[in-house]
This record gives C-alpha cells, sequence and structure tokens, in this order.
C-alpha cells in the first residue's frame, strides 16, 4: 500500500535570525528618523523665537508712536510701576502694547509682588523651556525673558562700557538712528548659562522684566563676545601668564582670582568646550551678564530696529558694530 503524503505544518513564528534582521531594520529606520525629527523641532522653534522678536520689535514701535523714542532700561535696582511709563525695564514698558496691560498695572514698585509671578510667552524662549518668571525669597519677582535690549540704542555712551549708573536715556527715535534702522540690533537672544535654564532667581543679573538693570539683567551690552549657551569666553588675565605661571590679579572682567589657572595652550583657545574637570565653574566667563547668545548650534536671532528679523553665525565674532547705531558701519550683504 502506498503512503499518504503528510501534511506541511504552517510556520507560525519568525526565526531567531529573521527577528534580528526585522529588529536590525527598525533600529537603523530610527537611527534615520530621530535626526531628521530633531531638525524639524528645532526649526519650529527658531521660528517661534523669530516670531517673538518680531511681536517684541512691533511692540518697541508702538512704544514709540505713543512716546516718540525707543524703550530703554531704566538704571539697576528700580522696579516697574504702573504710575511710570519708563520705570522697569524695555520690557515692562512694552506690555501694554502686548496685551498686557492687567500685568501692566499690577506693578506698585515693589519687587516681591506676587501678582507679578507670570510667564509672558511672548519672552520665552522656547528651545531653553526655562520656567518663565522668578519668584524665589530674596530676590526680585516678576516675568523672566530670554531676549536683551541692545541698551545702546536709548542710553548715552558707548555700549561696550558697562556702567549703568552714569548712563540715561537720550530718548532716540527710530528715525534719529544714525545708521538706519535696518543696519541697527534691536533685541537679541539673551546669553544664559545652560545650568541656571531651571532658575526661578531673578537677581545676580538675571533680573526680571520688573527690575531695571541697567545694560545687564534684561539688555546686553557687549558684541564682541558673542557665543552659543554653554561655551565660554574667559578673560586671559584671569587665568594665567603666558608663561603658564598664576596670574592672581583681580582687576579682571568677573573681578574673581582664579587658583587654578588655564595651561598656556587653553588660554590661547578663544572658546572653551563645556565644562571639564572640575578646575572652573561651569559656563562661568567673564562679564557673561553682558553677553548675547543663543541656545541654537549655528547663530542667535536679532530683531533689527526697523522690525526685521537676522540670524547672526557665530562665525561673525564681533557684533558690536551693529549695537552702535552712529558708527557709520551697515550690515553686509546676504
Amino acid at each position: 500500500m502506498s503512503q499518504k503524503p503528510q501534511k506541511l505544518t504552517p510556520r507560525i513564528a519568525f526565526t531567531l535570525i529573521e527577528l534580528l534582521v526585522v529588529i536590525a531594520i527598525i533600529a537603523v529606520l530610527i537611527a534615520l528618523l530621530i535626526p531628521a525629527i530633531q531638525r524639524v523641532r528645532t526649526a519650529a522653534m527658531r521660528t517661534q523665537a523669530a516670531n517673538n522678536l518680531k511681536q517684541l520689535a512691533l511692540a518697541c514701535h508702538a512704544f514709540e508712536s505713543s512716546y516718540k523714542f525707543l524703550p530703554c532700561n531704566h538704571g539697576g535696582g528700580q522696579y516697574a510701576r504702573s504710575s511710570n511709563p519708563l520705570s522697569g525695564t524695555w520690557g515692562y514698558q512694552i506690555l501694554p502694547f502686548l496685551d498686557q496691560q492687567a500685568l501692566y498695572d499690577a506693578a506698585n514698585g515693589n519687587n516681591t509682588n506676587p501678582a507679578m509671578c507670570v510667564r509672558v510667552p511672548v519672552f520665552w524662549e522656547p528651545a531653553r523651556g526655562r520656567p518663565g518668571f522668578a519668584n524665589v525669597s530674596g530676590a526680585d519677582f516678576g516675568p523672566q525673558t530670554d531676549y536683551g535690549l541692545n541698551p545702546g540704542i536709548n542710553t548715552g555712551g558707548d555700549p561696550s562700557q558697562n556702567n549703568a549708573a552714569s548712563r540715561s536715556n537720550n530718548k532716540r527715535s527710530l528715525k534719529t538712528i544714525e545708521d538706519g534702522a535696518s543696519n541697527t540690533i534691536l533685541i537679541g537672544h539673551l546669553y544664559i548659562r545652560p545650568f541656571e535654564y531651571d532658575s526661578q532667581f531673578g537677581s545676580d543679573w538675571r533680573e526680571p522684566i520688573t527690575r531695571g538693570a541697567g545694560d545687564a539683567g534684561t539688555a546686553r551690552s557687549i558684541g564682541n563676545i558673542y557665543v552659543r549657551d554653554g561655551n565660554r569666553h574667559y578673560s586671559p588675565c584671569a587665568f594665567a601668564n603666558p608663561n603658564g605661571t598664576p596670574n592672581n590679579q583681580t582687576n579682571c572682567a568677573d573681578s574673581r582670582v582664579q587658583t587654578n589657572p588655564l595651561t598656556p595652550q587653553e588660554l590661547f583657545t578663544e572658546v572653551f568646550p563645556p565644562y571639564q574637570n572640575n578646575r572652573l565653574k561651569p559656563d562661568t566667563p567673564a562679564s557673561w551678564f553682558s553677553y548675547f547668545g543663543s541656545p541654537y548650534d549655528d547663530g542667535a536671532l536679532f530683531a533689527l530696529a526697523d522690525g526685521s528679523v537676522r540670524g547672526i553665525p557665530y562665525t561673525v565674532g564681533d557684533i558690536s558694530p551693529y549695537l552702535k547705531p552712529n558708527d557709520g558701519i551697515g550690515f553686509p550683504a546676504q
């Protein structure tokens, strides 16, 4: 008798090799997708930042239309008060033109007014994700800002001189910017140390928009130091002499003695990588509170006085000519 052919049992599972191949394909696809998703997210955040700067510039224009001059930072320690439209900072002064009249009216000259502890989205940089307001006891309360004013437009003197006490509002309007509004920076990204992104401390040059801070805090005055958040630019006098011996001068930009100087090779490297080896406090450049900077890898965004928004790469280096409204230097053609 002939035997009946055996029926083949259908396979209901993958072999180990097949599973490994599928997993490998999925891993490759994920590796390809993640950078693309990150690029899309970064582009979206930059677009939001550009929109924020545009709104802030237009609010400054509206302020100028009402008062016939651009907003300015009041001197250090001068708190916002609704009875004085020029008190506080440029950010406070333009609140009515950002549909924030209620917040503007709540300012009473008290640096710990709980009513001011709110985040104003237009001042908030999405790539940093900061809390948005300062409310730590012992410091100043109020909305934080990721964008800073160029005090060279509407204060007297050289914008590289960090002396708020000797500078006053010269009431410059858009028409009286000698170099032209399209050649002069109005607002730009503040340099902020990454380890302070989550801080809600409102003092020591991290003042909210409710407190005037002259050229620091909510403004930036030094344009020849312009770096990405987390990179550092050091004043050489604070660290080492060219021969490698310690230099313990205290008359450097940050007025601190560094007891563990950098090596000569490190000394002459202008921008250092992120903090390593516990030699120095993380992300602490000299006079960091007066720098422009950005959380983005390729540069920062700036609103010019004409209301346009322009990206400037870090390779430009010195942007101080574009902070001065009367030095005869304009932006190079793009």
